[in-house]
């Protein structure tokens, strides 16, 4: 996937809590990896403890569950290396379609919910492939409280409050996965988490990033910006 772009880049493979033999089964698969391993199971616990081990000028990640083909990754390291504060890929193609009908409405609600409130300006939030400015991450990190699946939205309001610029990169979704997603309950506990989540964060005083706010640039391919 990164090999033949010219760039030096490590993989940190993450384990939370697995039972699947994850640390093993990685550090034996012939390919050089760095294992990050965390006792207490959740997403956002073990990306704040990985990534913040990291010292790259980009940090990317991308879920275990591979439902977005790592091939896209590059797609979205190469707007953060043109300037972009944060890529996020945007779900899309017919493994999305195929999803069942309320887990769709629940993360649109979810989702909508998150840009009224936090202000992002992003469509999809969770999706579980990203790519930061590295500095600006680190400078993130300590302050984020979520450990479980909000990391990503908590990450992402707190570089926008600091000014951060968002790319927003289209990539097709391989497989429409199983879930113990349960329609409406889980987008009603959605919702409250969110707002659980806006009343803690829209009590802290405004801060701004060190240095200039990140410049508009010119996006490559069909990436969708936000400033």
């Amino acid at each position: 996937t990164l090999e033949g772009r010219g760039w030096s880049y490590e993989i940190v493979v993450g384990d939370s809590a697995s039972t699947d033999d994850t640390a093993d089964r990685a550090l034996s698969s012939g390919i050089p990896v760095r294992v990050v391993s965390e006792s207490q199971a959740g997403k956002g616990r073990i990306l704040t403890r990985a990534l913040g081990q990291c010292r790259g000028r980009v940090l990317a990640f991308i879920d275990g569950d591979l439902d977005l083909s790592p091939e896209e990754l590059p797609r979205l390291i190469e707007p953060v290396l043109a300037g972009a504060t944060c890529a996020v890929a945007a779900k899309e193609g017919a493994a999305l379609a195929a999803r069942p009908r309320l887990r769709r409405i629940g993360s649109r609600v979810v989702n909508t919910l998150a840009r009224v409130l936090l202000r992002t300006g992003l469509t999809d939030h969770q999706t579980g492939m990203k790519a930061f400015s590295g500095d600006a991450l680190r400078d993130v990190l300590p302050e984020v409280v979520e450990t479980g699946w909000l990391w990503d939205t908590e990450v992402l309001w707190r570089l926008r409050r600091r000014g951060a610029t968002f790319a927003e990169v289209p990539v097709t979704l391989t497989r429409a996965r199983g879930s113990g997603f349960r329609g409406l309950r889980d987008s009603v506990d959605g919702a409250r988490q969110i707002m659980a989540m806006y009343r803690r964060v829209a009590v802290e005083p405004p801060v701004s990033l060190p240095g200039p706010t990140p410049a508009r640039v010119t996006p490559p391919g069909d990436s969708r910006w936000t400033v």
